[in-house]
């Protein structure tokens, strides 16, 4: 259960509160991919760019959105913030938020490797977490992927 809190705490470290995989929109998919990024692998996914911005490649972004979506994303653009410059993404950041992170109560087996989960968020706000989650395999490798999200104050 440890391991699909810290897969939750992918979404919920970034303020994401609501989300279904069905609806995504590409701004969603970008702004996923560079705050993912930023957050938990920025030393070698992040570099300085000119101006003092930064700069993730759009192959990460790629990777990313693969990786918690399984989704092949190839629709990169300019979103609010988020500058596409056609290699990939020059962004501003600053850090220093807490991290808030999901402790996993109950999983219910739905089925077709598709789970429902509950949790606890440990933010501030305390909430509590509902997800959806698929188990999927690839290459010999399993990994769980995003089909809803709702965080309830």
């Amino acid at each position: 259960m440890k391991k699909i809190g810290t897969f939750l705490s992918n979404f919920t470290e970034l303020h994401i509160e609501r989300l279904n995989s069905n609806n995504l929109k590409d701004a969603d998919l970008i702004y996923f991919g560079v705050w993912h990024n930023f957050v938990n692998n920025f030393n070698s996914t992040i570099s300085n760019y000119s101006g003092g911005h930064l700069f993730i490649s759009k192959a990460k972004i790629e990777q990313s959105i693969k990786k918690f979506f399984n989704i092949k994303f190839k629709s990169h653009k300019s979103i609010q913030g988020i500058k596409f410059n056609g290699k990939g993404y020059v962004f501003d950041g600053a850090s220093g938020d807490p991290v808030d992170y999901v402790k996993v109560i109950n999983v219910y087996d739905m089925g077709s490797s598709t789970f429902e989960v509950y949790g606890e968020l440990y933010a501030d706000p305390y909430s509590w977490v509902e997800a959806v989650i698929k188990k999927i395999t690839e290459n010999k490798k399993s990994r769980y992927i995003l089909i809803s999200l709702s965080v309830k104050n």
